[in-house]
């Protein structure tokens, strides 16, 4: 299908309006569920594994890094089923049900707590905290900005977990600068650092490595993350 052609139909999809509702609301699922077989996109591979692209209408990942991210933090998730686990950011469980415990600052939800997460001092600690697209907003998109607020919330994070716990973060490229400087210094906290890279249109994405942040722009020369980081750690 000719790229105009799809950028037309999307643009309508979102933007039509029918009877005072968006025509998006009941087209714009059935068009998620289609577009795979459209573009023959069914997978993308990471740290050696195969994963389905996550196709879904919410966070319309079709268009942003979330349609690599999920996967990645569902797999992730599963693989510590049955222990005490935290995300920081309510995210995933708008795609599947969720049992964790969840710290949202914002975001009223069921079983979500509104707490600043620098703030949430829990009973026990956790054997593995996940956090999707959340970090590179705490203290940056906030009514008061504090530009080290993020670097705060992830050494905070890692004093949550029990020894031997590890945490997961994933984060887009430059959409805060101070946490960018933070994932490429010396003092950097994470263990372990992986990219994803965004190579076409069609939200398509391959591993990289950290030679290509030097080139990577939020938004350029696709919508939304063009690189995300993921984040490793293990608390020793």
């Amino acid at each position: 299908m000719a790229r105009w052609f799809t950028a037309l139909i999307r643009k309508r999809i979102l933007e039509t309006r029918l009877a005072g509702r968006p025509l998006g609301d009941i087209l714009y699922p059935t068009y998620v569920r289609l577009y795979p077989f459209i573009f023959f996109m069914r997978s993308f591979e990471y740290e050696g594994k195969r994963y389905r692209y996550m196709f879904h209408p919410y966070g319309a990942t079709i268009r942003g890094e979330r349609i690599v991210e999920i996967p990645i933090a569902l797999e992730a998730l599963a693989a510590h089923s049955g222990q005490r686990i935290l995300e920081v950011g309510n995210v995933l469980s708008h795609y599947v049900e969720s049992e964790h415990d969840i710290v949202d600052k914002y975001e009223q939800a069921p079983g979500c707590l509104n707490e600043d997460i620098v703030e949430f001092r829990p009973m026990n600690p956790y054997h593995f905290i996940i956090s999707i697209s959340t970090v590179e907003h705490i203290g940056w998109n906030e009514h008061e900005r504090d530009p080290e607020k993020a670097v705060r919330a992830l050494f905070h994070m890692k004093n949550l977990l029990a020894p031997g716990g590890s945490m997961l973060v994933t984060m887009p490229w430059g959409e805060n600068p101070d946490l960018d400087c933070h994932l490429q210094s010396p003092e950097c906290i994470f263990d372990t650092l992986r990219y994803m890279q965004r190579v076409s249109w069609r939200n398509t994405w391959i591993p990289t490595t950290a030679s290509a942040l030097a080139m990577a722009r939020y938004g350029k020369p696709y919508p939304f993350a063009n690189v995300v980081v993921l984040g490793y750690l293990r608390r020793r």
